[in-house]
């Protein structure tokens, strides 16, 4: 499920099962935004008014709950920055040329 009001960039990955979800209330209302390059594994959760920045990437089931910086990748629930490697050296550059 992707809220309508998601901006998502070019180029991203998203796997099955994964939410893009707005929050109503609070200091994290608003929609996610998806930069250029990002990779969602499989039944992720992105929640709220966060930017997951240039090719990074989120591990499988994770809860995004913070922004997720540029060439890192982010993994837990909550998510947390796990690794200094971006999507394109994780999953290998390949998964994007094959769009």
């Amino acid at each position: 499920m992707i809220s309508p009001s998601s901006q998502i960039g070019s180029n991203c990955y998203i796997s099955h099962g994964v939410t893009i979800g707005k929050v109503h209330t609070g200091p994290r209302e608003g929609t996610p935004t998806l930069c250029d390059d990002v990779f969602l594994g499989p039944g992720v959760k992105v929640l709220g008014n966060l930017t997951i920045y240039r090719n990074a990437a989120v591990g499988a089931n994770s809860v995004v709950l913070d922004d997720v910086p540029r060439d890192s990748f982010a993994a837990g629930m909550p998510a947390r920055v796990v690794a200094a490697r971006g999507a394109s050296e994780i999953i290998g550059s390949d998964i994007y040329e094959n769009h």
